[in-house]
């Protein structure tokens, strides 16, 4: 679109110019066809068509405008989809690395204690109950990468998609 807008502008500018025509001219004068060259200098409007070329510059630097309001709104929501990713992939590495290691061994440990038969039944649906929950955070942890880097793929590849010149 800012191409259309430049070009308007050019063909704007190349108006203010003269135009030179050149052409066959042919003639009858009194039952004689004469033939011949023709040539003709159109000249603009003594403005030099300044109003219209002042639209055209406008409507360009509109466009422009856009365009690099465009182009810094997709940067900055690289910025944020980037910064997402990190704080979704930081807190997946945390339920990963901690939380379901913790909960896997305190079931291990109540289990072990159960067949000797020193545990109590609240206590192991206690546990269970934490090792879902570990499992649950998991999941939304990995969901949240997900959308993450969904999200930053597609801001990456809008803005490649634009083109600017």
């Amino acid at each position: 679109r800012y191409e259309q807008r430049e070009q308007q502008l050019r063909q704007q500018v190349a108006r203010q110019l003269p135009t030179l025509v050149i052409g066959p001219n042919l003639e009858r004068d009194g039952g004689q066809l004469s033939a011949g060259l023709g040539v003709g200098l159109a000249l603009p409007l003594l403005n030099g068509n300044v109003r219209a070329i002042a639209q055209a510059r406008a409507r360009r630097d509109a466009t422009r405008l856009q365009v690099v309001a465009t182009v810094r709104t997709l940067l900055a929501d690289a910025d944020d989809g980037r910064a997402q990713l990190g704080l979704a992939a930081a807190r997946l590495k945390q339920v990963d690395g901690v939380l379901v290691p913790a909960t896997s061994a305190v079931l291990k440990r109540l289990s072990a204690l159960q067949t000797v038969g020193e545990q109590e039944t609240v206590a192991i649906l206690q546990a269970l109950q934490r090792a879902r929950d570990a499992r649950v955070a998991q999941v939304k942890a990995q969901l949240a990468v997900g959308l993450a880097e969904v999200e930053l793929y597609t801001v990456v590849h809008v803005g490649e998609s634009l083109e600017v010149k």
